[in-house]
């Protein structure tokens, strides 16, 4: 059969060849255009004028200073905007969003539940003018970090009421949320 490369033994590697130069390409464009302005390092961040560069990655940063970036940003899963608590997984809070999004009438199909409330109420505190990207990755590991070990802790809970919730969904439609 005539004109594919030796290295297209089949159409999915073919596709894969293809994809990857694609990839390349786009990916060497981009970082011309930003001229390396949008990458992000936890070493170049600062919280209360104090730089993190003790840290390399926002792993190690969340695990050794957590509490001091609470102190400064807010904890990421604490209190609504009147100060309350919030019960995040309350089938109320799922509906209301739910009502306020969608009509499922009619026996239409309707997306599952959404939570209202996430936890990024450390990124709710940015301040525009004190944005950077370093800051930007601190804050939005610190978020991704927080929702994870809340949804995994209330998560049985959770299973117990509306039983056949499995953990990899919940997270995976929390981080979409989190985007």
């Amino acid at each position: 059969s005539g004109g594919g490369s030796p290295q297209d033994e089949s159409a999915k590697h073919a596709l894969d060849r293809i994809g990857e130069e694609v990839y390349k390409e786009v990916k060497s464009e981009a970082e011309q255009r930003s001229k390396g302005e949008l990458k992000a390092g936890v070493l170049f961040a600062t919280f209360s004028g104090e730089e993190l560069a003790a840290f390399s990655d926002p792993c190690g940063l969340i695990k050794n200073e957590g509490e001091n970036l609470i102190r400064a940003r807010g904890h990421p899963c604490k209190k609504d905007t009147n100060g309350n608590d919030v019960d995040r997984f309350s089938v109320k809070e799922q509906a209301e969003y739910d009502n306020k999004k969608m009509k499922c009438s009619n026996g239409d199909a309707c997306a599952p539940f959404r939570r209202l409330h996430l936890c990024n109420k450390n990124i709710q505190q940015i301040k525009t003018e004190n944005i950077t990207t370093h800051n930007l990755l601190v804050d939005v590991c610190m978020a991704a970090n927080y929702e994870a070990q809340s949804l995994i802790r209330d998560h049985p809970q959770y299973q117990e009421k509306y039983g056949d919730s499995q953990i990899c969904t919940v997270l995976a439609r929390s981080f979409a949320d989190i985007g």
